[in-house]
């Protein structure tokens, strides 16, 4: 299973506090040798220490800083070797080579050595991982890209020799893709490709992952102390290869009871660093914070899916129409809705496609969303005076189909969340005063789940969602509207989708797109092209950019590692920490070295 993550205005949860903040100065000292972080009480245990079948959240937050794999990124967002000292690929990027660095072993818990890091080692995860009785969550990287994966994932051979992943020697290991794969670095990142010692699964047998003590670590940090729903201690890991980059000898994260406790922890000194909610960051703006910063955002555009399949005849005929459509992309001013989530800086996180800015990266640093096909759009949004030209074509062309107005358009959000409540009711008032004779919108809610309640009885018009990417290539974002797409689905109406458009003309521009393999470049722009027909066409609104927080913190967040996918981003092995509270300024030209830094490796413009 991939690490498939949706975020939906249906799930966004938020409690609606006062904050009691302050501007006064924060004159505590922090400690320099533990970074001091937290998890949320009920929902940070972890559920499997068997890092072969895991894909929670809650599971790699830890397991990233017990373990390695071939690669790792950088607090730039480069892919860099880890366990592998160098790389290589061919061509067409069918065939991936990587050699071991010398002097590599495996530790137990206690931090001694129990054997070698071999190339073996790599072949005997990716066995476990794909064979069948093992019943592993995360095969789905391996049988998506590897040669001969899928089919002895499937039970179509036995023969493990002719899957696609080769020891070469006791230092080289080779992938052999089932075609081109120039995202395969961002693959690599994910738990399923690390190694595993053919011995020591023999030696726990089905005990392999049941606790700390049932698995070999590779990587920065040990595990010295758990207690479920209370504690979590990691030692720096003194034989890791990399040690001396491991600035932090100690992690220390305690259970919270809510993120809108971990400002006064904070403040205490008890955490290097909170998370402001609820109506916090508005209040601390208020107060003059001077330590509150915006973190960096997700990977993750929010759109306004309008479902074709809805129940209500007279509203499906609508949402089908093309114009009518338009009229909705153009008319609706979005700024409110975005308040919710931003209510300091609503426009700086609007975003224009379906893929979300600096997720993807040309050759010469052009953000994906920048490309000729999709840069038009960025210009091209609230347009009232379009909206009602749209409208005007749409009622001319529905009339023809009997359809009358205004149109009831079906919003739905989880009841009890206030948050949710908040922005339906702001949907709805913005929406019918764009559209004051043309368009109602009904308000309804769902307990529990969304899918199950809503989607599979196609009773809502509108849907707020997006995707965040598993690996780094736009297919894995457009993939999700393709036919049988997560976020759109025309195969299985019934059982999933936010829509369910059959578009025919976008599933080949996306197959063209994926077909490029040698010139990354020009698959970016043809990505850019099979993207841009789903915004000239209305399918979604794109709304914001979804993720950034509110933060205060004793650590320069720009030295930690910096990924966008595959829970690298959780590593603790690059953080730098500060023996007092940053300010605002101070973090502000952290930010813009390490932006100026990325421009400078050429990463970004």
């Amino acid at each position: 299973m991939l690490m498939k993550k949706m975020l939906t205005t249906l799930l966004a949860a938020g409690m609606m506090l006062t904050a009691c903040g302050s501007s006064s100065t924060i004159d505590t000292e922090y400690s320099t040798t533990t970074f001091k972080d937290f998890f949320i009480a009920g929902g940070g245990d972890v559920t499997t220490w068997n890092y072969l079948n895991q894909g929670a959240t809650n599971n790699t937050r830890v397991l990233v800083n017990l373990m390695s794999g071939l690669l790792d990124t950088n607090e730039y967002g480069e892919y860099v070797p880890d366990l592998a000292k160098s790389y290589e690929h061919n061509d067409d990027y069918t065939v991936w080579t990587f050699k071991l660095r010398d002097g590599l072993n495996w530790y137990k818990k206690d931090g001694s050595v129990y054997a070698p890091i071999k190339a073996q080692d790599f072949i005997t995860g990716m066995e476990w991982v794909l064979n069948p009785e093992n019943a592993s969550v995360c095969y789905e990287m391996a049988t998506s890209n590897i040669k001969g994966a899928e089919e002895y994932h499937d039970g179509k051979i036995t023969d493990f020799s002719k899957v696609g992943i080769k020891a070469l020697d006791d230092k080289t290991i080779q992938y052999t893709m089932k075609k081109g794969v120039p995202f395969f670095e961002s693959v690599l990142i994910y738990s399923s490709f690390w190694p595993a010692n053919a011995d020591f699964l023999k030696e726990v047998g089905d005990k392999f992952g049941n606790s700390p003590d049932t698995i070999l670590y590779s990587g920065a940090y040990l595990l010295s102390e758990y207690t479920n729903d209370n504690k979590k201690v990691f030692t720096k890991n003194e034989g890791y290869w990399d040690a001396e980059n491991v600035k932090v000898d100690t992690i220390e994260a305690i259970a919270v009871k809510d993120k809108e406790s971990t400002k006064e922890l904070f403040e205490r000194g008890e955490l290097s660093h909170c998370e402001l909610a609820g109506t916090q960051p508005t209040a601390e703006d208020r107060n003059g914070n001077k330590y509150m910063y915006k973190s960096e955002p997700l990977a993750c555009a929010y759109v306004m899916f309008l479902n074709n399949m809805e129940a209500n005849e007279n509203t499906q005929k609508a949402i089908n129409n093309e114009n009518f459509r338009k009229a909705l992309y153009h008319g609706w001013d979005r700024k409110g809705y975005v308040e919710i989530t931003d209510p300091l800086d609503p426009e700086g996180i609007y975003t224009y496609t379906y893929t979300s800015p600096n997720t993807f990266f040309t050759s010469d640093g052009t953000d994906y969303t920048q490309l000729p096909a999709l840069k038009k759009f960025h210009e091209n949004h609230y347009d009232p005076t379009a909206a009602a030209d749209y409208m005007a074509k749409a009622k001319e062309e529905l009339a023809k189909e009997g359809v009358t107005f205004p149109v009831e358009l079906h919003f739905y959000y989880r009841s009890g969340n206030e948050t949710g409540a908040q922005s339906a009711e702001v949907l709805k008032a913005d929406m019918e005063a764009a559209f004051p004779d043309e368009v109602t919108v009904e308000l309804g809610t769902y307990s529990q789940s969304f899918n199950q309640e809503v989607t599979y009885k196609h009773l809502h018009s509108m849907g707020g969602a997006g995707w965040i990417p598993d690996y780094m290539d736009p297919i894995n974002i457009l993939f999700t509207f393709l036919e049988d797409g997560y976020m759109n689905n025309s195969k299985r109406p019934d059982t999933q989708g936010y829509s369910h458009w059959n578009l025919p003309e976008f599933n080949e521009l996306v197959a063209k797109a994926d077909a490029e393999t040698k010139d990354v470049d020009k698959r970016y722009n043809l990505f850019a092209e099979a993207e841009a027909y789903l915004l000239e066409h209305a399918y979604v609104i794109p709304l914001y950019q979804a993720g950034s927080v509110y933060k205060m913190a004793a650590y320069n967040p720009y030295s930690r590692t910096y990924s966008l996918t595959g829970g690298a981003e959780y590593r603790y092995k690059r953080i730098e920490l500060s023996d007092h509270a940053l300010t605002a300024d101070e973090l502000a030209d952290m930010r813009t070295a390490w932006m100026d830094e990325r421009k400078e490796r050429g990463l970004i413009k």
